[in-house]
């Protein structure tokens, strides 16, 4: 849960989704530090849950970033571990966005 600690912190602090993750993609010893090992789908799922929150711009970024990290950094059993996690709570999600249906479709 550390990672997930510090991808939310990172953003809080006024970083981008794009950012935080190109950062994490791109510096392969965080991600092993952070001992990310069979979680990487969470990765996905913080980031566009993070990114509902944003503007449109920053939803199509980190659903770009996503499409552009398949298969260097997510598997297809990642993804959808990540979208089937994301669908199995979307009454609580909608709560806070309302438009969250729209928005995830958005992603795939």
């Amino acid at each position: 849960m550390q990672y997930l600690r510090l991808a939310a912190d990172l953003l809080n602090d006024g970083s981008s989704v794009h950012d935080v993750c190109l950062s994490a993609y791109n510096d392969q010893d965080l991600l092993s530090e952070l001992n990310i090992g069979p979680n990487k789908h969470r990765i996905a799922r913080l980031a566009i849950m993070l990114a509902m929150d944003r503007h449109n711009a920053q939803r199509e970024l980190t659903s770009r970033l996503i499409s552009d990290l398949y298969r260097t950094v997510f598997s297809s059993s990642d993804i959808a571990l990540c979208f089937s996690e994301l669908l199995s709570s979307i009454d609580d999600i909608v709560l806070d966005t309302p438009d969250a249906h729209n928005v995830i479709a958005s992603c795939t």
